[in-house]
């Protein structure tokens, strides 16, 4: 040690064992003694040094701190204790003992500082005699040095005698270090109480956290070694796999999916049957006002006389109201294009073996996404046009074959009919039952024939000539006749007929006013009964144009394709399809450390819980 130190002081310890039945079970640090001044040979801060390393043992909290102060020396000159007053300036853990008591100049005594006056040392203070040189050139043993104590503080400090001496010292320090450890035991009871609540908690969140990083290196998959030649094979089972499960994907047959999501198959069902039929929700009566259709029908008529009433703006009505269901059929097909590319990663998150294959090759996921984008665009263009071209066919020709739309007709042409026979209320100018043919659409001539039924009886009494009821006919009857009463030979009124010619001429000037809002009525009521007929065929026949001309198609020859574009590639290129990416290799790497410490840290929780339980 003299040749570390010297004259100096040394931070490495000296580390004795003393094995007796009368030494205390506990470590003792013997520091070197402060000094103010350097000696001979020995460092100029040299007392700075030692005060750190005093400093540095007695900081610990846990420490006992044993500040001997010497009785014959001035307290103002204490060094010790001002060192221990910087950490401990409570005196909770530093017990005194005040030495030299037997060398202190006459008229002096130790009093005070065995009383604890102005002194802050909570452990106690507590007075020894040391062996003198003369005792022990003298030979004088431990035991009679303790002897002469003792009777020296009985004499001395017969007040004191009790709490003084190497004896005391000795006992009083195990009760401090018995005390001492008598709380850290408590706290160590409460730690061990709380190691067996809180350990196997801590576990379990640690073994998930493994788990979690088990499932990651599944995603991950494994690295395999794949020869040059097994390439291709490889490369035919990823396809087969993929194609699969995409098919029951987008068609059905796979029931539960990562993360209980649906599936696209079921995406596609609700954009048809809910969202679509929402979309064409369609009021075709909002823009449909008796004015408007009066004008139109005004428009129609033109410079012809106003005696049928052509179908034209029924027509032109049903053609803008159809038109309209252009845009939601064709976002119909935008939206289940949309899926059928969703439908790719859903088959990737669910397939382990596509999953493994595309994180570890992403070349691979890049070059399949490519293909398939590729064939859905193709189709999906074709699939557009085919529903443009079914809506246009809607619109093209306005069919009244239907039998729901030509019971319709019936039903409003009786209701009209009915309305009018009361709104007129004339049993001289109508008879009380109209006629099926007095108002109904022409079939043939493409106009809405109105014609009131003349009552026979006239005012004077007189029987046309035709002897058939006179009507408002259609164009292919009114080129002979030349009014309500003519001859069909001459086309000339006879006189005795002026009087029924003028009712009848009367009747007609009032006639096309009446037939007009007639017209208007059925106009307005029949265009919502027709377009309900198109929107349930639109309906029924989108869906089915979309997955005949989108789906199937891609369930055909998406295997086909991919074998086809992937199976055809040359060694360079299979090989730059087969290249892991660094990434992963790298997070593969860091989740197996991770996986390996975790492990180990488990296995001492383990034993240490077993340990801490017995």
């Amino acid at each position: 040690m003299n040749k570390q130190a010297g004259t100096g002081v040394s931070n490495k310890p000296i580390v004795v064992h003393v094995y007796s039945e009368s030494a205390l079970n506990l470590s003792l640090v013997d520091l070197p003694g402060l000094v103010i001044n350097q000696i001979s040979g020995q460092a100029e801060d040299i007392p700075e040094q030692i005060e750190r390393m005093v400093i540095s043992y007695i900081s610990d909290p846990n420490t006992i701190i044993l500040c001997v102060l010497p009785a014959n020396v001035p307290p103002s000159n204490w060094k010790a204790r001002n060192v221990v007053d910087k950490v401990d300036p409570s005196g909770e853990r530093t017990l005194a003992a005040l030495t030299q008591i037997d060398a202190m100049v006459d008229g002096t005594n130790a009093n005070d500082a065995l009383s604890g006056k102005d002194l802050k040392f909570k452990l106690g203070i507590i007075g020894v005699c040391n062996r003198s040189q003369r005792q022990l050139d003298n030979g004088i043993s431990i035991d009679e040095t303790a002897q002469l104590e003792k009777d020296y503080f009985s004499q001395n400090y017969p007040d004191f005698s009790n709490t003084c001496g190497i004896k005391y010292l000795i006992k009083r320090m195990n009760e401090v270090c018995l005390f001492h450890f008598s709380k850290y035991i408590y706290r160590f009871q409460l730690l061990v109480k709380k190691i067996k609540a809180d350990l196997p908690i801590l576990m379990a969140a640690f073994q998930n956290d493994l788990k979690k990083i088990e499932r990651q290196l599944i995603d991950l998959g494994v690295r395999e070694d794949i020869t040059p030649e097994n390439r291709s094979e490889k490369m035919f089972e990823i396809i087969n796999d993929f194609s699969k499960e995409y098919e029951k994907l987008i068609q059905g047959g796979r029931a539960v999916l990562y993360n209980d999501e649906e599936a696209p198959c079921k995406k596609i069902s609700d954009i048809f049957y809910v969202d679509f039929e929402r979309e064409l929700q369609i009021d075709h009566t909002k823009y449909l006002t008796p004015d408007r259709v009066k004008r139109w029908i005004d428009n129609a008529i033109g410079l012809t006389p106003k005696i049928l009433c052509s179908s034209a703006p029924f027509i032109e009505v049903c053609k803008t109201e159809t038109q309209r269901y252009c845009d939601p059929s064709v976002e119909c097909v935008v939206r289940v294009h949309t899926e059928l590319l969703n439908g790719i990663d859903t088959c990737t998150r669910n397939v382990r073996n596509v999953r493994s294959a595309f994180q570890i090759y992403p070349q691979i996921e890049k070059r399949f996404r490519q293909i398939i984008t590729e064939l859905l665009s193709d189709y999906f263009e074709g699939s557009k046009d085919l529903i443009e071209v079914y809506i246009e066919s809607l619109t093209s020709h306005i069919s009244g074959a239907h039998p729901m739309f030509a019971n319709a007709i019936d039903v409003e042409s009786k209701k009209i009919r009915d309305g009018r026979t009361v709104k007129l209320g004339n049993p001289e100018t109508y008879s009380d039952k109209p006629s099926a043919n007095q108002l109904q659409p022409a079939k043939q001539t493409g106009t809405f024939r109105i014609t009131p039924k003349i009552n026979q009886k006239t005012s004077s009494n007189q029987e046309p000539e035709s002897g058939m009821p006179e009507e408002v006919l259609p164009p292919d009857q009114s080129n002979r006749m030349s009014g309500i009463n003519g001859n069909e030979s001459n086309g000339i009124l006879s006189d005795p007929m002026n009087n029924l010619y003028h009712d009848a001429e009367q009747q007609r000037n009032e006639q096309p006013e009446l037939m007009f809002d007639e017209t208007t009525s059925l106009i307005m009521s029949l265009v919502p009964k027709y377009m309900s007929i198109v929107r349930r065929n639109v309906l029924d026949t989108v869906p089915v144009l979309i997955v005949s001309s989108m789906n199937r198609k891609l369930e055909k020859k998406l295997a086909p394709t991919l074998n086809q574009r992937l199976g055809s590639l040359s060694v360079a290129e299979l090989e730059e399809l087969f290249r892991e990416e660094e990434k992963i290799a790298t997070m593969r790497q860091q989740l197996e450390s991770q996986r390996k410490v975790g492990s180990s840290l488990l296995d001492i929780m383990h034993f240490q819980l077993r340990t801490v339980i017995t």
